[in-house]
């Protein structure tokens, strides 16, 4: 048995940007350092084939983006355009164990394509930013022990060839970088609810979400777009920035009759450098 699906997006944006710098903490009126029109459009085309052999389910797939950025600076007429294409593989599978348990896997490559005003600068020359690439596996296992209770576990591998770090404006320079890195942990979710529990249509819900970061580490190091220096701090072996060994977000409410749902939620966030 198979089934084959197929699509097609279209995707369009306009940025009309202006910044105007006054005279008085609270003026209207200054001069116009900044008006830029940026446009982005990006098609997209996948196919997926889904193979199903018994309790095994194999899904080979394929996608194809285009994208094309333009950006017109209008205070002095300069204008530039740069387009991307990139082909897209990926393979999953799901295995049916039992009932009540199913292993799944996959890995697929990772795609992101730089900004506008990354890519092109604002005297019309294109940049060379690379998009950002990765390999990205996980296996899985998800379990359901009662007919109201799943369970999810699942280990990722997220191998970045190439990943783009915006600088920080706060932290007094803005130098695009890009360089090599590696993210692995687990994740875990477990989803708990018991139907009219308390009698009337009332249901109390349990939800757990964690994600364990054991490894977030450079693996190349990071170095300036614009000059090909290296970030300082940024060297291999060392963790990357705002990726924190820990999170967690936890929910326990109460759904009611009429559509009402009551909810307290605790978010948990590790430190992070």
């Amino acid at each position: 048995d198979g089934e084959l699906t197929a699509g097609v997006r279209a995707h369009a944006e306009e940025q009309h940007r202006k910044q105007v710098n006054a005279t008085a903490p609270e003026g209207k009126t200054g001069a116009i350092v900044e008006r830029n029109e940026r446009g982005t459009t990006a098609y997209a085309a996948f196919l997926q084939e889904s193979l199903r052999f018994g309790d095994l389910e194999v899904s080979p797939g394929i996608r194809l983006e285009r994208i094309d950025n333009t950006r017109d600076n209008e205070l002095t007429g300069a204008d530039g355009d740069a387009s991307l294409d990139k082909w897209l593989p990926s393979l999953g599978f799901t295995y049916t164990v039992s009932d009540r348990v199913e292993l799944f896997g996959g890995v697929h490559q990772g795609f992101a394509p730089p900004r506008t005003e990354d890519l092109i600068d604002n005297s019309g020359f294109e940049t060379d930013v690379s998009p950002e690439e990765s390999v990205n596996a996980e296996l899985g296992l998800r379990l359901r022990p009662g007919d109201e209770t799943t369970i999810e576990l699942a280990a990722f591998r997220n191998d970045f060839d190439n990943q783009i770090a915006v600088g920080s404006i706060a932290g007094g320079s803005t130098p695009l970088a890009e360089g090599e890195a590696l993210y692995e942990g687990l994740e875990v979710a477990l989803h708990a609810s018991r139907e009219d529990f308390f009698g009337a249509g009332w249901t109390p819900v349990l939800q757990v979400a964690w994600t364990w970061l054991p490894t977030a580490d450079i693996e190349g190091e990071f170095v300036r777009v614009d000059t090909g220096a290296p970030i300082a701090g940024a060297e291999e072996g060392n963790r990357l920035p705002y990726a924190p060994e820990h999170l967690l977000t936890a929910s326990a409410g109460l759904r009611m009759p009429g559509g009402v749902d009551v909810q307290l939620e605790l978010v948990v966030v590790d430190e992070q450098y």
